[in-house]
């Protein structure tokens, strides 16, 4: 990216490719018509300076893109500053998003609710008495929830379980392999069958 700056060191324009100059001489045609002539295009180098008819100047400047912040997750650039002399526009770094949660087994179609139904009276003498019913919510399975997928990434691997079991048969000792059955049951009550 470059910037043109004016001699107060502001931002006159930004250009995001490259900049060409064409160098033009001025001709007269036959009949003294004035003529420019395409000579020469060439890329200037950072610090280039045209002097304009105002005797106004204008500098090409370069602007560096240095990373700020760490992290995979590109947020894109921040504005365009000048550092000690020098035009940046800094690229921004964050942070990993946090992973999705993992999906309910069930959708809540209608949320619970509570229904007051009032006392019926008649006259001054009271028929029924104001009473409530607790309506449950209504539910319908998830399309998303896999509990299959869900519970084989909090399983035990199978490493852990050849050497819960070699311990348990071989050894007699089964201390490992009733951790990893208490880690698979909790895992099944986590993730249930639909």
């Amino acid at each position: 990216m470059f910037i043109i700056e004016n001699e107060a060191g502001e931002i006159v324009k930004q250009q995001k490719s490259n900049i060409n100059v064409v160098w033009t001489e001025r001709v007269d045609d036959e009949n003294g018509q004035p003529l420019q002539r395409k000579v020469e295009t060439v890329r200037p180098p950072d610090g280039f300076s045209v002097t304009l008819e105002d005797n106004s100047v204008l500098t090409l400047r370069k602007v560096s893109e240095p990373v700020s912040g760490t992290g995979p997750r590109n947020l894109g650039y921040g504005p365009i500053v000048k550092v000690d002399g020098e035009w940046q526009r800094p690229k921004l770094r964050g942070t990993a998003l946090p992973p999705k949660p993992d999906p309910e087994p069930t959708l809540v179609v209608t949320e619970a609710w509570t229904e007051v139904v009032p006392a019926v009276m008649e006259g001054e003498v009271e028929v029924t008495s104001e009473t409530t019913i607790e309506h449950a919510a209504v539910t319908e399975p998830n399309p998303a929830y896999n509990y299959t997928d869900l519970r084989m990434k909090e399983y035990p691997t199978i490493n852990e379980l050849v050497v819960a079991l070699w311990e348990s048969v071989m050894e007699s000792r089964p201390e490992a392999a009733n951790v990893l059955e208490a880690k698979r049951q909790a895992t099944k009550t986590k993730y249930p069958k639909v």
